[in-house]
């Protein structure tokens, strides 16, 4: 239907009757998406975008369907501006504490770091945090995660040594919590040795790297995609130590 048409058809509708109208055309567009958003299914997607994000209420979980066939097609702005919307009204509706609005406040802040809003996503990290820390608990497993990205955003944003000061003081909380093999574990020793070399000091980073490597050999295998990157930022702060050592002799 033409948009003048549409409109003009609405104005002559009763309050009573454009809710109905909208509600009808929410359930039958949220019955066409896909539950699965793989690309044999994006056109469907595609056609259907405009449609939804005009007549689907904002709680509905065809929105969801929709942020993330927009993150697997890399269409981050729109899925940031989507998400804002949805996150806005979550919180309205059912305060700043529940668990709906804490999943999709983080699902906000990674949005926004994969649109390149680096502050935008250390801001929305920051802000979430104490709140999980309240309701969740300080050690629980969603709450940790968001500390990491804590502190990954803040070395984003270019303060390297309070990425660094925030990935020391998580590790300990992660081997206890997770155990100290744990992938997740040795994910924020990674970080934490990158942040300190980034932080300014190189020796320091080649050795945490060179602890750490041995770890991931036994743990992930010695051809796991971690594995073989911590060897490459073994190499380069090797160098980078050497470099340092040789300039200051």
């Amino acid at each position: 239907m033409h948009r003048l048409i549409q409109a003009v058809t609405m104005h002559q509708l009763t309050p009573e009757q454009r809710n109905h109208v909208r509600s009808t055309a929410a359930d039958l567009v949220l019955a066409a998406l896909p539950k699965a958003t793989s690309t044999i299914n994006w056109p469907v997607y595609r056609m259907l975008l405009p449609h939804a994000r005009n007549v689907l209420p904002l709680d509905s979980p065809g929105l969801e369907f929709l942020t993330t066939y927009l993150s697997v097609t890399g269409d981050y702005r729109i899925a940031v501006d989507l998400q804002q919307q949805i996150h806005t009204h979550v919180m309205t509706t059912l305060g700043t504490e529940h668990p709906r609005t804490l999943t999709t406040w983080y699902d906000l802040a990674c949005w926004m770091g994969e649109v390149g809003d680096a502050a935008g996503a250390r801001d929305q990290f920051a802000a979430l945090l104490p709140i999980q820390e309240r309701v969740l608990g300080a050690e629980h497993p969603y709450t940790l995660t968001t500390r990491h990205n804590v502190a990954c955003w803040m070395g984003e944003v270019g303060d390297a040594a309070a990425a660094r000061d925030q990935f020391a003081a998580l590790l300990p909380i992660r081997e206890r919590v997770l155990g100290v093999e744990h992938p997740r574990t040795l994910t924020t020793r990674g970080q934490l040795a990158h942040w300190t070399g980034e932080a300014g000091d190189e020796a320091a980073a080649r050795d945490q790297f060179a602890a750490l490597l041995p770890i991931q050999e036994r743990v992930l295998g010695a051809k796991h995609p971690r594995t073989l990157k911590t060897r490459r930022r073994l190499a380069h702060w090797t160098e980078k130590a050497e470099h340092a050592k040789s300039s200051d002799a």
